[in-house]
């Protein structure tokens, strides 16, 4: 319930007041495209039903794949065990970890294909806002957050790594995850409060 609340959220976010309607982005960066009131209500709409429809059909084909996948896994590690009586659970970490990324990744497609919906209806239709370059969108959105926002959002960041370190620093992978994963967080930040300092007063 909370993701589809927070993708709610995020679809309405992408619709961007103008005079007579709305402009859709699918990203800050992307082009937009026109929407009446009643369309931008048509998509919202289209994108409740879609969502459970869509979420039961993936964890309907993600759990037994997952089972399937474990018990090929726990067959392969037997056959390992008695066959060559080595040590295999360096193995069995790395399946876990390859079923973990790939849920992952299978996730973030289905919320792209969620959030893609507007476009389906907008198809054919000639965009009314042109695309946005990368660099100039993040630095505009990093200007515009409050210090409050970047405190909060430091903090967080500082106690889920406070709370994770201990457990991924206990193998290699579990390192490398971690180290990447808030080194890119913390260099985020950095450039938030540079940008920041850097806006017009």
């Amino acid at each position: 319930m909370l993701v589809f609340l927070l993708q709610n959220w995020q679809l309405k976010r992408s619709f961007e007041p103008i005079d007579g309607g709305y402009v859709f982005r699918l990203h800050r960066w992307s082009e937009g495209f026109f929407f009446s009131e009643g369309e931008r209500d048509e998509a919202l709409q289209l994108f409740r039903k879609s969502y459970w429809r869509r979420t039961l059909r993936f964890w309907i084909i993600c759990i037994p794949a997952l089972v399937v996948y474990f018990l090929l896994i726990l067959l392969i590690s037997l056959y390992w065990d008695l066959a060559f009586d080595v040590d295999n659970r360096f193995f069995i970490k790395l399946a876990v970890w390859v079923a973990f990324l790939a849920i992952i990744i299978a996730t973030l497609h289905l919320h792209y294909q969620l959030l893609n919906i507007p476009l389906k209806l907008a198809e054919g239709r000639e965009a009314i806002k042109p695309k946005r370059i990368s660099l100039d969108t993040f630095i505009v959105y990093w200007q515009g957050r409050s210090w409050t926002k970047i405190a909060l959002s430091t903090l967080l960041i500082g106690l889920l790594g406070n709370l994770t370190f201990q457990a991924a620093f206990k193998s290699t992978i579990g390192i490398s995850i971690w180290t990447l994963y808030f080194g890119f967080c913390a260099l985020a930040l950095a450039a938030n409060v540079y940008f920041k300092l850097q806006a017009p007063r």
